[in-house]
């Protein structure tokens, strides 16, 4: 408690302002319990005042900063002064070994110029002392000699031996290792010089936001004369806020990439009855999304082979040119029924379907069946060229061709199978079973409880319910409504839709694999493998060759050696064919990675994904978005475009 100091007014005596102490049960806080004013004369509070209080009150330690002006703003404001702590006690030192600490959280990346540790000298601790005057022990003691550190500056790093810290000359990650401190950088520039690659998190080591500015520095330091990529920047500090991880192989800069020339291309002149082909961003047609085989007759120009086109350079990290490759020239050679017709284009000299395939053009002669493949005209078998349907193939009939087939109405329950493209112009419907089963594409209308399978894309022109499609190319549905409800796709590269479910949920499931090498005959190889393994173990042990031989009675050690120079040799195939399954899990793991599952419109609850053998069930509606499994998190993964 202090007490109230008094002064000689006009013979009157007035109390100056005063403070009541109040102190914490174990003596290491000290507050102000209660405030006294100054009556008419007396002087008011000040820190200097509050000070000479303490002292008169026996604290002779000194306030907290800026505590004691704390508590006269909070007295002045009528605010409560009670809770600030004026005066604390000295806390007791335990004595430590010299040692390297670290400065933040170096988790998180550094920057040029920042202090990322300091070197702590050995301390041989301290007792404490409370307000009130008792002495506190450490709580720990060291045995014998303190031992000192011997720090070093280790890559990107410098030390000053004045103030004992180490310094940052890189942007990178930082380590603390048996007193050596360096930095991996975090930033790298690729084999082209096109782009500066970097590991990005939205905080530094000292907690301060991380911004693109930042990087100006860093790239000046590498040489590069372009400036930071804002927006490839800004996706990964969202990122690595939301996730909390480090962002990795983010676009920190980037120079322009040379444009390659466009290839030789192949521009068919022959009018499709169904021309549902697309154009590209030149206005050329992108025959890969062809709705229709074109029929040829004899005479017709069937084809113009176009020149390749020069490409446009790019400007490297430096502000270098580089220049581009051109276009590769298209060979197309003749084939049966075409014949050249001057220096770019063909004719055909006899009727059937137009093919172009491998480098070659030609027209595939076909069996036209001018009515319903049904009863009465029995099941089409054709055993060369191409069948083309002028009408349906009725339930429970079949239809085949070595090539390709094309019906102008409908496919209802019915087989057909193509060694080439199937071209369905009406839709497929197989209510009672059936299937459609082509080498190359499969293209149709619409599809209900279908069942598709294709060695190229699958390609429908409005909506698929209730099928199972399974293709090894890619699945297209985006010219109509493009709606997928029920049933399943499976794609061995992208899918692309416009909506994928119902508002009512009703399971649709999207399948994206990669195809699998037949490995069943390595499979058996390696059982056999283990299993002689697992009987010379049996009989010698599972100990090392030379310590087993060491073992054998020396009459049998030359048969014994014999016997672990052929397990050796197992061994050494096994490891092998494990090596390689390893490796083709791991091709096909980033093969998945470039296959994308795109929706244009919206993805319904009740849909499921399955990339890599992971499962996306989505239980709320997703707009405009595109799927795609992540090789470094093995997770699926959605952007919204």
């Amino acid at each position: 408690m202090a007490e109230r100091a008094k002064q000689k007014d006009g013979g009157r005596k007035s109390p100056d302002a005063a403070l009541r102490f109040c102190l914490s049960t174990d003596g290491m806080k000290l507050g102000v319990s209660r405030y006294l004013p100054p009556e008419a004369g007396g002087r008011p509070l000040t820190p200097k005042s509050i000070r000479k209080q303490l002292e008169a009150a026996g604290v002779a330690l000194e306030p907290e900063p800026g505590a004691a002006e704390k508590i006269l703003e909070r007295l002045r404001s009528g605010q409560d002064y009670r809770k600030i702590v004026l005066v604390r006690g000295e806390q007791p030192q335990n004595p430590t070994h010299g040692r390297v600490e670290p400065v933040g959280d170096l988790r998180m990346p550094v920057f040029t110029g920042q202090i990322i540790a300091r070197k702590v000298a050995p301390n041989p601790g301290k007792p404490g002392r409370t307000i009130d005057g008792r002495i506190i022990e450490p709580t720990e003691k060291i045995e014998g000699k303190l031992q000192d550190v011997k720090a070093k500056a280790g890559a990107n790093v410098a030390f000053d031996p004045t103030d004992l810290t180490f310094t940052a000359q890189t942007y990178g990650l930082a380590t603390i290792r048996d007193g050596e401190v360096s930095i991996k950088p975090g930033l790298h520039i690729d084999d082209e010089e096109i782009h500066v690659l970097g590991v990005i998190f939205h905080k530094d080591h000292l907690g301060n936001t991380v911004t693109s500015e930042m990087f100006v520095s860093e790239l000046d330091r590498l040489g590069v004369q372009v400036p930071p990529s804002e927006e490839t920047l800004a996706e990964a500090f969202e990122k690595a806020q939301s996730t909390r991880q480090l962002q990795r192989d983010v676009i920190v800069a980037q120079g322009k990439e040379p444009e390659p020339g466009n290839d030789g291309w192949l521009e068919v002149l022959l009018k499709r009855e169904v021309d549902d082909a697309r154009e590209d961003d030149q206005g050329r047609i992108d025959y890969r999304h062809r709705a229709s085989m074109p029929m040829a007759r004899v005479g017709d120009m069937l084809a113009r082979v176009h020149d390749p086109e020069p490409g446009k350079g790019g400007i490297d990290l430096y502000e270098k040119t580089i220049p581009a490759k051109g276009g590769k020239p298209l060979h197309v050679a003749p084939g049966p029924g075409v014949k050249r017709k001057g220096r770019d284009g063909f004719e055909a000299t006899e009727e059937g379907i137009l093919v172009y395939e491998k480098g070659v053009i030609m027209v595939s002669p076909v069996l036209v069946v001018n009515r319903d493949v049904g009863l009465s005209s029995g099941h089409i078998r054709a055993e060369f060229g191409s069948v083309q349907v002028r009408g349906s193939v009725t339930s429970g009939m079949q239809v085949s061709a070595p090539q390709n087939v094309v019906v102008l109405d409908a496919v209802e329950s019915a087989f057909v199978e193509a060694g080439g493209d199937v071209e369905v112009r009406g839709g497929i419907l197989m209510p009672d079973g059936g299937l459609v089963r082509a080498g190359g594409k499969v293209m149709a209308q619409f599809a209900t409880n279908a069942r598709i399978e294709a060695g190229g894309d699958v390609i429908i022109g409005n909506n698929v319910t209730n099928s199972r499609i399974e293709t090894q190319g890619s699945f297209l549905a985006v010219k109509g409504k493009g709606v997928i409800q029920g049933g399943s796709i499976t794609s061995h590269q992208n899918v692309e839709v416009n909506e994928l479910g119902t508002e009512m949920g009703v399971a649709t499931q999207v399948n994206i694999s990669q195809r699998q090498r037949d490995q069943l005959p390595m499979l058996k190889v390696r059982g056999k493998i283990k299993h002689e393994l697992e009987r010379i173990a049996e009989r010698l042990g599972n100990g090392d060759p030379k310590s087993i031989l060491l073992a054998a009675p020396a009459a049998k050690r030359p048969a014994v050696a014999e016997v672990l120079k052929y397990r050796i040799r197992l061994e050494r195939k096994f490891e092998k064919i494990n090596a390689f399954m390893k490796k083709d899990v791991q091709r096909r793991q980033k093969a998945l990675s470039r296959c994308r599952i795109k929706v244009r419109s919206r993805i319904h609850p009740g849909v499921t994904i399955k990339i890599g053998g992971r499962v996306l069930r989505i239980d709320k509606p997703v707009d405009h978005s595109q799927i795609y499994w992540d090789y470094e998190s093995r997770a699926i993964l959605i952007r919204n475009f």
